[in-house]
């Protein structure tokens, strides 16, 4: 008995498909890693902001650049551990 609408064999080989899931996870991991980039770049920019915010005495602009720099910081802890699950699985991929 046949399933409807499938294919009466697999298209492809094995190590084909092996293949494309090593390279999507590859590529996963591709973008997370410029995420993080993106993300640390911004936290380096928030924590000279603080620095010159403190400098002029802008407290009320200190405490809004603090919270942004927390968030900033979820994210990228977030964005690390997705990091280092993209690698775990392009390691298992081999």
């Amino acid at each position: 008995m046949t399933t409807p609408n499938a294919p009466d064999r697999i298209i492809g080989s094995q190590d084909e498909a092996a293949r494309a899931r090593r390279e999507q996870a590859e590529g996963s991991l591709r973008r997370i890693s410029g995420q993080v980039t993106v993300l640390e770049n911004f936290e380096q920019r928030l924590n000279r902001q603080i620095h010159d915010a403190q400098a002029a005495g802008r407290d009320d602009y200190v405490r809004e650049l603090l919270q942004r720099r927390i968030s900033v910081r979820s994210q990228l802890e977030e964005m690390h551990r997705r990091q280092q699950h993209a690698r775990d699985e392009v390691g298992r991929l081999g």
